[in-house]
């Protein structure tokens, strides 16, 4: 897909890539966050880095959802032929604009703040963070396209 020009000129295929930009930072992320558990000095020595990984993945997994609704929606009005394939619709573009605008806060509050840190075997919110308690709001308000309840909201022990 990189290197097809005409692949490239089709705004669905770049779309595409973002989701498989998207998924690359999140491995990288499960990968560095892997040895988390077996070397638990790590997140002990750098709290820093460590919320950083867990901020990122988080983030990421979270910015995926905007781009497959945008994918999704995009496809089917390109099969009513209600749109053309190589422009997007403004309300689709906003819901990409919002969706990252929420993403990057949401990395930023939980990164900075601290408030997201690895636990026993996973992540976890640390909710004795100055920034927990809009994270909280934030999480539990904009997902309820999820049926479950959203891990965010588990409390940390």
């Amino acid at each position: 897909m990189w290197t097809d020009k005409e692949l490239r000129r089709v705004l669905m295929y770049r779309l595409m890539n973002h989701i498989n930009l998207i998924d690359f930072g999140q491995l990288l992320c499960h990968f560095i966050s892997g040895f988390f558990p077996i070397f638990p000095e790590i997140t002990q020595r750098s709290r820093f880095f460590s919320s950083f990984v867990g901020s990122t993945v988080n983030s990421l997994w979270q910015a995926m959802f905007p781009y497959c609704c945008v994918l999704s929606i995009s496809r089917i009005l390109i099969i009513k032929k209600k749109m053309d394939p190589n422009h997007l619709n403004w309300p689709l573009w906003g819901i990409l604009v919002f969706g990252w605008m929420f993403t990057i806060t949401v990395w930023l509050w939980s990164w900075l703040g601290m408030a997201f840190v690895f636990g026993h075997i996973g992540w976890v919110y640390d909710f004795s963070m100055w920034s927990s308690r809009y994270l909280q709001v934030c999480c539990f308000n904009i997902l309820p396209i999820s049926l479950e309840k959203p891990l965010s909201l588990r409390p940390f022990s």
